[in-house]
């Protein structure tokens, strides 16, 4: 698989128009892929995609990641096709099971995620292929968005999601948080390309990476974004994912969610959550995604908080780009 890198946003980075800039100065930089993460009751991915279709010429456009609840199978499959039309077939479709307590809010409540994941991924396949769907001999697609291929990502974090991706996808959007569990993920998902008979070095992991790039390392320290970040996933992640950045779950008891205020151990440990650099060390940014690269990454997904000049961070990136890919 070819060495790739992805841009990553969400709602909290900026609004629409910047992030249809940034997604222009992203494919300036030399990224392949601009990927929009779809929370419920924040912007909508779909437009902010649409909108950026519209201003690029080269740059993958992909979800990441919607989820099958909130919206039909049938209305995600009609809008990957029409924005895989609009791009000329740039589009990456993420999809995962979702979070769970959020979904709660809008009065969803899903019993069975995985199970509802699976079934999800298989009618999309079957309606991209204009095949009949399980749903019935009248769910097929009724227009022609150029027979271009939607390839699948299955997004999310843990082992059984890890696995599906192997499973079922053409890819993956595993969350490495810490970026050094790559090799952890890797393993699973290649347990799960091998349950199957699947060849794993055929599909496109596109590792979720936190990334936060300042001046200096106290404005790391101090960004809100990572903070929130940390003390929001912390509590959801594994011991055995923590552990690689010597951290467990326990740490996390005492705080509440989007706490801005640390303890010292934790702050420590924070910076081991994300890929963390400064402007005026390209060469220390390049050594971190290296170490990831020999632990097998070949698709660097960095996201947010990114840092407080994402445009910045965008043209420093370009440069930790050209390095890697040069050898």
């Amino acid at each position: 698989m070819a060495l790739k890198f992805s841009l990553r946003l969400n709602s909290d980075v900026c609004g629409v128009r910047r992030a249809v800039e940034l997604a222009e100065k992203a494919e300036e930089a030399g990224f392949d892929i601009f990927w929009y993460c779809e929370d419920l009751f924040k912007r909508d991915a779909w437009i902010v995609l649409s909108a950026a279709a519209m201003s690029t010429e080269r740059i993958g456009l992909g979800t990441a990641i919607v989820n099958p609840y909130t919206s039909h199978v049938s209305e995600i499959a009609m809008r990957a096709a029409t924005l895989q039309e609009l791009s000329g077939g740039r589009f990456h479709l993420g999809i995962g099971v979702g979070a769970p307590e959020t979904l709660e809010w809008a009065g969803i409540h899903v019993s069975k995620p995985v199970a509802g994941l699976v079934q999800a991924v298989k009618e999309l396949r079957q309606l991209f292929a204009h095949e009949l769907a399980d749903m019935g001999e009248k769910a097929v697609l009724r227009f022609d968005y150029g027979r271009y291929n939607i390839p699948i990502y299955i997004g999310g974090q843990g082992k059984r999601l890890a696995q599906l991706m192997g499973e079922l996808g053409d890819g993956g959007l595993p969350l490495l948080v810490p970026p050094e569990a790559v090799g952890k993920f890797l393993h699973w998902i290649r347990q799960g390309a091998e349950k199957v008979s699947r060849d794993v070095s055929s599909l496109d992991i596109s590792g979720c990476i936190w990334y936060c790039i300042g001046e200096t390392y106290d404005d790391i320290i101090d960004n809100h974004g990572l903070r929130k970040l940390t003390t929001y996933y912390g509590p959801m992640l594994s011991d055995e994912l923590l552990d690689t950045a010597g951290l467990s779950r326990e740490v996390f008891k005492t705080l509440a969610v989007n706490s801005l205020d640390m303890p010292e151990k934790l702050v420590e440990g924070m910076m081991k959550l994300a890929v963390t650099g400064t402007f005026d060390d390209v060469d220390g940014v390049v050594k971190k995604l290296r170490t990831l690269q020999s632990l097998g990454l070949t698709h660097f997904n960095i996201g947010p908080p990114l840092g407080d000049d994402p445009a910045k961070v965008l043209e420093f990136t370009a440069e930790v780009i050209k390095r890697i890919k040069s050898g």
